[in-house]
């Protein structure tokens, strides 16, 4: 064997300047968590730039909460999207070490995203608080972190599924604040106001609920690692009870296939790619009904519960329905072999299509509006239950559409789940300030032109510009879910030809807006000034 003719840059540094070697275990989980790490950071680092106080938070918060229960999640079960779980099980290495190791490293990434958030909030969101308020505040502050190392490894184990864990480990401290509530119920009776005395109680079953879970998932979570096996197939993966099926396993061998149209076969395939969405569509609707039962026995709860929840509900839901189209089926294995079956790709990506975006407009829009019009009680969010549900299902096939984007580049959904949520907050804030330019420069374009033939162009110009827009991110979409090659150069042009697209709308938007009604204007001027003598 030749020796290499090249060395690394570092050797030219003196040796007090070099890298320092890491060991082969801690940077086999760096390389596995810092895609999330990195994703979960930008996401918080780019929420102070939010416009609105409230619309920053709920970013934060998000990136925060989302970037803990991701990190835990990677770190104990990234073998299972990377198909990797007989390798790490057969090194000669004690499982104990390595359990710790991959706890050891995602509570680093844990520690440097918790200092950023806390900056943040210190420093341009929170008033200081009293003593007493600040000890509470803390345990709720930290309360991600402590899930996401202890809570989450052991769902993911559990669940075999990386999204499945996140999920569970994200809905489980408001089904704890629900219990609390309930709990004051029982304690202090049907009714009770708000009083120092029902706060505590709720606060110290609440406390002592994230205890709980917190030592029984740290505990059962080490145990779950050190009796894992690598089984192969769809073992402890998310699915119907055998009793609410069809058939069970063991009669459906016997049975003869029986034909069924392939749109059909392609839909039923598609809804299966979305388990987890329906999921968190369940626990969702069992939040909210809960808090609804709680507040009609004590009428002084704050509405606030249900429409955090609800405004979460869309954000997230909408970017994992187009998360798992196309990733979930790459990393099953069966991307490649679904292109050779016997009908158009086309029709296939018709199919696909369809189906996320129909999710989206039922799961992540008429849902949330029906939510907030018949069972918010709170003034804060209410319209027109049309209204309401248009825009909801504008916004959430716009997220959907940015997932589906990411899903086709990714071989895993928790990925473009990760990448979705940076993408997803810039465009939310892009579609704010072309909202605020274009209302501002309507209104300047009426009273400086007046009334005219423009003003429908005007008004109709950049929601069509938008959904342009969104078809051509599906049109890309298209072209790498088809292809088993994802070069770094196709994406970079594709990225190229959308911000290519967005400057040329700006500009297309401001000629239409100012500089043809004014020549219409002068034509018009002098069409009517009489001819100079």
């Amino acid at each position: 064997m030749k020796p290499p003719r090249s060395v690394p840059i570092s050797y030219v540094f003196p040796g007090w300047l070099r890298v320092p070697v890491l060991p082969i275990l801690v940077a086999t989980e760096i390389r596995a968590i810092f895609p999330a790490w990195l994703f979960a950071v930008l996401t918080a680092a780019i929420a102070s730039l939010l416009p609105g106080d409230e619309r920053g938070l709920l970013t934060l918060t998000l990136g925060y909460g989302f970037g803990c229960a991701a990190l835990g999640a990677i770190a104990a079960g990234h073998d299972f999207s990377h198909g990797t779980v007989g390798a790490i099980l057969s090194l000669p290495v004690p499982r104990g070490r390595l359990w710790w190791t991959r706890l050891s490293v995602a509570l680093a990434g844990m520690i440097f995203l918790a200092l950023l958030v806390g900056m943040q909030i210190h420093f341009f969101r929170q008033p200081r608080l009293p003593t007493r308020d600040l000890i509470w505040a803390l345990t709720i502050f930290f309360s991600p972190v402590l899930s996401g190392l202890l809570v989450a490894p052991w769902l993911t184990l559990l669940c075999r599924s990386l999204l499945a864990g996140i999920v569970f480990t994200a809905s489980l401290p408001f089904l704890f604040l629900i219990m609390g509530e309930f709990a004051a119920q029982v304690r202090f009776g049907i009714g009770h106001g708000t009083s120092p005395e029902t706060e505590n109680f709720k606060a110290g079953v609440i406390g002592l609920m994230l205890l709980a879970h917190w030592v029984a998932g740290g505990y059962l979570g080490w145990r779950r690692f050190m009796r894992l096996e690598a089984i192969e197939g769809p073992i402890g993966e998310l699915h119907l009870p055998r009793w609410l099926r069809s058939r069970s396993p063991t009669t459906s061998v016997a049975l003869k296939p029986k034909r069924r149209h392939p749109l059909w076969q392609l839909l039923k395939k598609e809804l299966r790619l979305q388990k987890i969405v329906f999921v968190t569509a369940g626990l969702f609707v069992v939040i909210v009904l809960t808090l609804w039962t709680i507040h009609q026995l004590r009428l002084d709860l704050d509405s606030a519960f249900v429409d955090i929840t609800t405004v979460f509900f869309i954000g997230v839901v909408s970017m994992l329905i187009g998360a798992v189209a196309s990733a979930e089926e790459r990393q099953l294995g069966t991307a490649e072999w679904q292109v050779l079956l016997p009908m158009a790709a086309r029709q296939q990506w018709a199919v696909k299509v369809a189906t996320v975006l129909g999710l989206a407009v039922i799961l992540a829009a008429f849902l949330p509006a029906c939510v907030l019009d018949r069972v918010s009680w709170g003034n804060e969010v209410k319209a027109e239950l049309p209204s309401l549900a248009i825009y909801f299902a504008g916004f959430a096939a716009a997220l959907a559409t940015i997932g589906l984007y990411f899903s086709s580049l990714c071989n895993s959904g928790l990925k473009a789940m990760l990448i979705s949520l940076p993408a997803g907050v810039g465009i939310q804030w892009l579609i704010g300030i072309v909202r605020n330019h274009h209302d501002d420069g309507l209104q300047a374009h009426r009273a400086y032109f007046g009334p005219g033939p423009w003003d429908w162009l005007v008004t109709s110009l950049p929601p069509v510009l938008l959904v342009g827009l969104f078809l051509l991110t599906l049109r890309f979409a298209f072209s790498n879910h088809r292809s088993a090659e994802r070069s770094v150069g196709r994406i970079w042009r594709q990225l190229g030809c959308l911000i290519a697209y967005v400057a040329l709308s700006a500009a297309l938007c401001y000629n239409v807006l100012f500089l043809y009604p004014a020549a219409d204007r002068d034509n018009q001027e002098e069409a009517q000034s009489p001819p100079s003598l």
